[in-house]
């Protein structure tokens, strides 16, 4: 396991919002501030507080060097670059850059499992440790009750990526007006099959942000009830940051508010360290097309090598049972065992032959 690197948004307005959650964080912990030089200018008494207040942790700083358009950007990707290049281990968060950045939408963050997070707060809602996992197998161990709150208005069928990871612990809202009355029939149908609950909104009375507001009292409503529950807004909107800070400020909320412009990536925030957070996370890795190719034709190959083999021994049936076993096992030792248990003794054995064969 490697270091954890948390890299600040020191442009932020709301560091202080950001940073919350820094004194809880363990020894193996970096965090690096970075900004530009007007940030540093305007904030210089700010960051001077930050470092008094947290005597403890060790925060570095760093200035983009440029004033130019995306420098800061610029700064995060190299600094990226470089803790990776020193260590594949480590894991990145970067704070406070999603709206403003978008982070996860360069190569360089994606291909180094950048995450990115509101707050330092987050980074417990937020391990991620990347696992071959069935989708079957995520339904029964999601990380508790979940209200998903939809401004489709605002993202339409782009914020509904991820609907195929929705369990029977996530409550849908869908919030619409009569600029944004249809939507792809497979979402809804997700939301129907997979889903807790499914409810929609329709906004009234047609006027600016307001649908904004249906949400943000929806969360008050949700929260009054049980503050143990996670709240999740998909939006591209960056008002509903205002709906974080009050509930993180100004209720006994357990978990904090948020926000994400599609369910796949608030799901993986908000869920925590399960399986369906891990498989997210690896889905969305890039991978190499040749490399994965290269895979696939392999696994092709063995099977129609096996479905040679099986010809004529009465076991061409078993085909597809025999593709998974092999699938599912690493050792010879694991994969004689298996084929025992799964086809029996006698024909396990002459089963087993034909795979040592094949493989």
């Amino acid at each position: 396991m490697g270091n954890i690197n948390f890299l600040v948004n020191g442009n932020e307005m709301g560091l202080a919002a950001c940073l919350t959650g820094i004194d809880d964080l363990p020894d193996n912990c970096r965090v690096l501030m970075l900004y530009t030089p007007k940030a540093q200018n305007e904030r210089k008494q700010e960051i001077l507080a930050l470092k008094t207040k947290y005597p403890d942790t060790h925060i570095e700083t760093m200035m983009a060097g440029k004033r130019k358009s995306g420098a800061l950007k610029s700064r995060f990707i190299n600094e990226i670059e470089r803790i990776a290049s020193k260590d594949p281990e480590a894991k990145i968060y970067a704070v406070g850059t999603r709206m403003l950045m978008a982070l996860s939408d360069v190569d360089v963050a994606r291909d180094n499992g950048v995450i990115e997070i509101d707050s330092i707060e987050e980074y417990q809602h937020a391990h991620y440790e990347v696992q071959d996992n069935d989708r079957d197998d995520v339904v029964s161990n999601a990380g508790g009750e979940m209200v998903i709150l939809i401004d489709y208005e605002n993202v339409e069928d782009t914020g509904l990526v991820g609907s195929e990871y929705l369990t029977g612990e996530d409550d849908v809202i869908l919030f619409y007006s009569k600029d944004a009355p249809n939507i792809e029939k497979g979402y809804i149908d997700d939301f129907k099959s997979r889903a807790k609950s499914f409810d929609i909104v329709k906004l009234q009375t047609t006027r600016k942000n307001g649908l904004d507001f249906y949400i943000a009292v929806r969360v008050g409503q949700i929260l009054e009830k049980d503050p143990n529950t996670k709240v999740l807004i998909v939006s591209r909107d960056t008002g509903y940051n205002a709906v974080k800070e009050y509930c993180s400020t100004y209720t006994d909320m357990k978990n904090p508010v948020v926000i994400r412009n599609n369910i796949e990536t608030g799901i993986a925030v908000l869920d925590g360290d399960t399986e369906r957070s891990r498989l997210i996370q690896g889905s969305r890795q890039r991978v190499a097309i040749e490399t994965e190719y290269a895979v696939y034709r392999a696994k092709q190959e063995m099977s129609e090598e096996i479905e040679k083999c099986l010809m004529g021994t009465g076991f061409e049936g078993e085909l597809n049972n025999i593709i998974s076993l092999i699938d599912h096992t690493k050792t010879p030792q694991e994969r004689y065992l298996t084929t025992l248990k799964s086809f029996g003794r006698d024909r396990g054995r002459q089963i087993y032959q034909i795979i040592k064969e094949a493989v």
